[in-house]
């Protein structure tokens, strides 16, 4: 949680995600070039390690299945999240759909840390769908780990510099 935390940067292990990150992306480079690592690919004897291949075959063939984290619409699962906000729980699966398991003794201190974020992903969906900068500007200001308005401003630049052929409407 330490990236929605305006102080989580003081207790982060900087060192331990450097590492990840830095173990991660040599991985990643050495991917293409090592076939026998990506050799079974393609095979389609293999089963996916994509969590979405099962949950579709609990949904299609009843199989009343379990899965331990789904992203959902909260709808009641976490008492004092909102509703239509996306939550990550686990689940029930059948042929009539996905169905979040409550968690009924969610702690009310990690709840008021996630309904930090809640106006900022609010904020962020008007921006895309007004196809507006400035909204998406506020909806940067309004993160709580954000402290500069300088920095938001710039931070966004790049972003939509970078990422163009996706966020190029944003004007």
């Amino acid at each position: 949680m330490g990236e929605y935390l305006s102080w989580g940067h003081s207790v982060a292990d900087h060192d331990g995600i450097n590492e990840f990150y830095t173990n991660y992306k040599r991985k990643c480079m050495n991917f293409s070039e090592a076939e026998s690592e990506y050799a079974n690919f393609f095979n389609l004897n293999n089963r996916s390690h994509e969590r979405i291949v099962p949950i579709l075959e609990a949904i299609l063939e009843d199989e009343n299945s379990e899965e331990a984290a789904v992203n959902i619409p909260n709808n009641g699962c976490i008492k004092d999240m909102p509703d239509d906000i996306v939550v990550e729980v686990p689940a029930k699966i059948n042929s009539s759909g996905i169905h979040g398991i409550k968690l009924n003794n969610y702690p009310r201190a990690f709840c008021s840390l996630l309904n930090s974020q809640v106006g900022c992903i609010r904020m962020t969906t008007e921006a895309v769908l007004n196809q507006s900068k400035s909204d998406a500007y506020f909806a940067l200001l309004a993160d709580p780990v954000v402290d500069n308005a300088r920095s938001a401003e710039k931070l966004l630049d790049t972003i939509i510099e970078l990422q163009n052929d996706y966020l190029g409407y944003l004007t």
